[in-house]
């Protein structure tokens, strides 16, 4: 018995070296450039790449956002501990960095990516060196002796959304001044520190027009009278000057296009002397958050999906290949109103005089931020041109014989209103043309395209957002 026992031992014992032979310890692959070892996880169609260790020998270190056409998300634990690196570019990608991560490093500064909620206990264990540090809105816990002597670490900006900050998380470090949001974890934090105030996102909401806007709220008790801030989705960016209501702050970030409200809007306030705060969004997010909140408002579910269906419909408007998973309404589960019929056209164009050159010959919508009627006409010298009664002749250009002019925007609410063109020579009255939104929706609806869908999601998205404003109390 005991030989057999010893017999069946010396085979398993053989069989378990040969898969030690085939299967090393150490299984990570390493990146083309020899830089990185890392390791590839998750379901087929969903993996993710985790940076298990620095090898490389540069100083200032880019981790990429990919390998292989896998997203980079994690950084190991103890990954760049000990290295001689002195910065550390680090993708947006990355949602988790890993406890102890830069130990007793070298490195000197690190802007932490916007999908990381967490510093975890000694990520910065040590690291001499580091003197600066940017935190992202949306962190919410930082963690046990997460930047223990840190020594050269003076000042910090800690972003409002902060909820917790261990009391040991900045032991033995220099830190002496802490930048925050008033009332929050930060100044708490900061007691027997220096606290200095920065500028609050309080607030957004959504506007709707002739275009969307999104409406940003800001306090910040030490910004006088004026307040600027950059704002951008997009190509679509700029310095905004706020306006001042009550104590706070209104940024109005206009002119987003439907097509781009799964978009990331970026809105900064940099205020000299300050660490510059961040606040991101999109028209998407914004909305589900209403739906959410106001489930049982019937006419705002119904204008909320009908906006993200407009949205979508204006998407595959301009770029036919996108994937369903890709447009703003996916997986929202809302239900968009259906379209059933065309609604009536008041387009008609008269004829109240003659002269030689003289004729409105198309009318169409544009689909932009804001959407605009407009007309193309011939004329000679001396004419004009008005829409409802408003002299628009100087807004005209002409181009390869000739005239094209807008109206002003068009509030979803009025995508019904008639619209009457003027056509005059010097002061004869020469042509009458009347359209409306509608009227092109009434045109465009019956064809099987991504201009019929567009057309049909733009009439029930003005139909709801009418019936929405006729349901609020007066």
């Amino acid at each position: 018995m005991r030989l057999l026992k010893k017999g069946v031992g010396v085979v398993l014992a053989a069989a378990f070296v040969a898969a030690v032979a085939v299967f090393p310890v150490n299984a990570y692959e390493t990146t083309d450039d020899g830089n990185f070892h890392y390791e590839i996880a998750g379901e087929p169609g969903s993996e993710t790449v985790t940076i298990i260790e620095y090898v490389g020998d540069s100083t200032n270190v880019v981790v990429p956002s990919e390998i292989g056409g896998i997203p980079v998300t994690v950084i190991a634990t103890n990954s760049f501990g000990e290295k001689a690196v002195s910065t550390v570019s680090l993708p947006n990608s990355i949602t988790t960095i890993g406890y102890g991560a830069f130990a007793a490093s070298a490195i000197e500064s690190i802007v932490i990516p916007s999908g990381v909620t967490r510093i975890e206990r000694l990520t910065f264990d040590s690291c001499t060196n580091l003197e600066t540090v940017v935190l992202p809105e949306g962190l919410t816990a930082i963690g046990k002796k997460a930047f223990l002597g840190c020594s050269a670490l003076h000042d910090i900006y800690i972003p409002g959304s902060v909820e917790t900050i261990d009391g040991t998380a900045f032991n033995g470090s220099g830190l002496s001044t802490v930048y925050g949001v008033p009332g929050s974890a930060a100044e708490t934090f900061a007691a027997g520190k220096t606290f200095v105030p920065v500028p609050a996102f309080t607030g957004r909401q959504l506007a709707l027009g002739s275009d969307l806007s999104m409406i940003f709220y800001v306090e910040y008790s030490d910004g006088g009278e004026t307040l600027t801030g950059e704002f951008g989705v997009g190509e679509n960016s700029r310095t905004i000057t706020a306006s001042k209501s009550g104590g706070e702050y209104v940024f109005r970030f206009d002119g987003i296009t439907p097509q781009l409200m799964g978009e990331t809007i970026t809105a900064s306030i940099s205020v000299v002397g300050l660490p510059t705060v961040t606040y991101k969004t999109s028209v998407r997010e914004y909305l589900l958050e209403v739906a959410e909140t106001y489930s049982g408002d019937a006419p705002l579910m119904t204008l909320v999906a009908d906006l993200l269906e407009y949205g979508a419909a204006a998407q595959k408007y301009l770029d036919g290949t996108l994937e369903d998973s890709e447009l703003v309404n996916y997986g929202t589960g809302l239900t968009p109103s259906t379209f059933t019929s065309a609604p009536p056209s008041i387009k008609s164009k008269t004829r109240d005089s003659s002269s030689a050159g003289f004729d409105i010959v198309s009318v169409g919508l544009r689909f932009d931020s804001v959407n605009k009627l407009f007309v193309i006409f011939e004329a000679g010298d001396g004419f004009s041109i008005t829409v409802n009664e408003d002299d628009i002749t100087d807004a005209a250009v002409f181009d390869e014989g000739e005239y094209t002019v807008y109206t002003g925007g068009v509030a979803a609410s009025d995508f019904d209103t008639p619209y009457v063109f003027r056509l005059y020579d010097g002061g004869t009255l020469i042509q009458t043309l009347t359209y409306s939104v509608n009227s092109m929706v009434a045109a465009k609806c019956a064809t099987e395209d991504a201009t019929g869908a567009l057309a049909k999601a733009t009439y029930n998205y003005g139909v709801s957002a009418s019936n929405y404003v006729s349901s609020r109390p007066t």
